[in-house]
């Protein structure tokens, strides 16, 4: 591979990276209040500047190579544009240092003077350079400073402000610990260092003739080095919720570019039989590495040691692990505040006004989560941005799940005496190990689809509300009709749908008969849990669900039937789980030795589980007020 090649895959990489990065800045404008959008603006201008001084310099090579070069009109044009945005680099700089907070502390005062004052000059120095290019490129007057001078006095200039923001990072050395914050500190003393190590070789190149042989190439990497260095100035100076999947995209993206081409590069040195192999299978590792080389960047770059679905799970499980409604909010806030690395994190009926961010928690009783600022005053990324989303819908049914849970317990209280208290709340507590396990089961699925698919979402929260206020009605209800049942079931297994997709298929039939004979609540559902949980989930073609009810002289038939892995591979002894453990239980105490539960295997496969209810057994639901169940 030619020098002139290498040239062109490094300028047009640059330029697709600033050229991503000013259309995502700009997104972010439009989405962004007016008083919030001076930093905003001043990375776009920024990137733009260094989009326009890395695509120049790729024209202006693409030029040279198509017999286009210099003094042709489109290469003067092209260096013109080159040059000026190289020039103007150094005003860019000045900017960067009088405005970079260094983790939560301004840049020294004297400092700011110092530079604010040699702004003054930077200003004519750009227009002396760049009429002194013009003077050179037409010959029509003399040059104020000739060419050769006005490149070296710039890499000078930007020579100081890459040491001085060296310097300022050297302040911070003892802070760069394994942390995120320590790790954003140590990438801006990298970011500076090597520019200003490379700036210094490619003078002494110019000024001495050093490394003739390496010289193009030193400049050349001192040219790049506008590419991690502005995105460091756009995840630490300006701080776009975006920057860390921006990273780990591009970070990825150029190692699998630089992998592409020394491949390339080594081919030709291969004998002509092995090159289209080597070639081939050059390109089947840069399609299997990219999901790898992503995860890689996040841990290392980004401090990401899970990944976000991990993160939310392991998140969800802290926060429906606190039961205790009195001491929930200051528990899900401690939780909250490490996970997210926030300086306070505050759960309460109205928003903080100081909240950098607000999410609202729908309910019985609405309240607000609201987050300051990360350690280190700095923004959230959208990594922690969709954890908080994630985290607000599954506060909000903890949430409600805890005061109808409290207000469910005083209205015991106050309206039964003491026997039938002790009977029903040994039934509560049988149901209380079903009715959180599947509430929480979508929150997932939702965080998923929130960003992919709303309109999914909205139907996924739809159904959790059809089973959140059905799981509340069954706790205040001895009986139900099994056509509310089967409401019921449908809109849980629409939910584990959208979690397994077409892997998972549900056929019912149920007799007309058979739809208003009253059942107690939710006796279904932990069988069709466990069909789908243990015998369509670990398959993986998936399977189909059956349920069906019928009448068989004066008993009621309920059957549950899937097509899974089967009672054999589930356990050594299956049928014998919580949930069944349950359903065995409620059955004998609300229909004595006159029901009847069977579990076995089904042929070919799967498993089938049949309830026998008898028909003369009933009891007068408990109707619960309507104030109470609506959500």
């Amino acid at each position: 591979m030619t020098f002139r090649e290498l040239e062109l895959i490094a300028f047009l990489s640059g330029s697709l990276v600033h050229g991503s990065q000013a259309l995502l800045i700009g997104r972010y404008l439009q989405a962004t209040p007016a008083p919030r959008r001076t930093e905003g603006w001043q990375g776009l201008v920024s990137v733009g500047q260094l989009f326009a001084w890395q695509f120049s310099n790729f024209v202006c090579v693409l030029l040279a190579t198509l017999g286009l070069g210099y003094p042709s009109l489109p290469s003067k044009i092209g260096n013109l544009v080159r040059w000026s945005s190289l020039y103007a680099t150094p005003i860019m700089l000045s900017y960067v240092v009088t405005h970079l907070r260094l983790y939560g502390h301004s840049s020294h005062p004297e400092l700011v003077k110092a530079v604010r004052a040699l702004r003054w000059l930077l200003w004519p120095w750009l227009l002396v350079a760049v009429l002194s290019l013009i003077a050179e490129g037409t010959k029509r007057f003399s040059p104020i400073v000739p060419f050769a001078y006005t490149g070296w006095i710039t890499l000078t200039l930007m020579l100081t402000f890459f040491l001085i923001m060296t310097t300022q990072g050297l302040q911070l050395r003892r802070d760069m610990g394994p942390s995120s914050l320590g790790r954003a500190r140590r990438a801006g003393l990298i970011a500076s260092g090597v520019s200003a190590i490379l700036i210094i070789l490619t003078l002494v190149g110019v000024a001495m003739g050093a490394f003739p042989q390496l010289g193009p190439y030193v400049a050349l990497a001192s040219m790049m080095t506008t590419v991690p260095f502005s995105i460091y100035l756009a995840y630490r100076y300006c701080q776009f919720p975006f920057m860390d999947v921006y990273i780990r995209e591009t970070v990825s993206g150029l190692v699998l570019v630089f992998w592409f081409v020394v491949s390339v590069a080594i081919s030709p040195q291969l004998p002509a039989g092995l090159r289209l192999l080597w070639l081939f299978a050059t390109a089947l590792s840069l399609a299997f590495a990219k999901g790898p080389l992503a995860r890689a960047t996040e841990r290392r770059l980004l401090g990401y040691q899970e990944t976000a679905e991990e993160q939310e799970e392991r998140v969800g499980s802290a926060l429906r692990s606190v039961t205790n409604a009195e001491s929930f909010a200051s528990r899900a806030e401690e939780i909250l505040r490490g996970e997210l690395e926030a300086e306070w994190v505050a759960i309460g009926a109205v928003p903080r006004s100081d909240a950098l961010h607000r999410f609202e928690l729908k309910g019985s009783a609405p309240a607000w989560l609201s987050l300051g600022p990360r350690v280190g005053k700095r923004a959230h990324m959208s990594r922690q941005l969709r954890l908080a989303r994630s985290a607000a819908l599954q506060l909000a049914v903890q949430q409600e799940w805890l005061h109808n849970q409290d207000k469910e317990r005083r209205r015991l209280v106050e309206q039964h005496q003491l026997r039938e208290l002790t009977a029903r709340a040994e039934m509560r507590a049988l149901q209380a190990q079903i009715n959180p396990h599947f509430l929480f089961n979508a929150l997932n699925v939702l965080a998923n689809l929130i960003q992919d698919d709303p309109d999914g979402a909205e139907r996924v929260t739809e159904q959790l509300a059809e089973v959140f206020r059905y799981s509340l009605e069954s706790t205040r209800r001895e009986q139900v009709s099994l056509e509310e049942e089967v409401r019921f079931l449908q809109a849980y297994l629409e939910i584990e749908r959208a979690r397994f997709g077409e892997r998972l298929r549900h056929h019912w039939s149920v007799d007309s008969a058979a739809a208003g004979v009253s059942i107690v609540p939710m006796l279904l559902q932990p069988l069709v849990e466990n069909a789908v949980r243990h015998g369509i989930a670990p398959a993986l073609q998936g399977g189909d669900v059956w349920v069906s009810a019928r009448l068989d002289g004066k008993q009621l038939v309920l059957q549950v039937e899937d097509n899974g892995i089967g009672l054999s591979a589930n356990s050594s002894k299956p049928g014998f789980g919580l949930g069944l453990s349950n359903v065995r239980e409620r059955l004998f105490r609300c229909y004595g030795a006159s029901a009847g539960f069977v579990m076995e295997a089904r042929k070919p496969g799967g498993t089938r589980a049949t309830l026998c209810l008898p028909l003369e057994v009933h009891r007068t639901a408990m109707p619960a007020s309507p104030q109470e169940v609506s959500l």
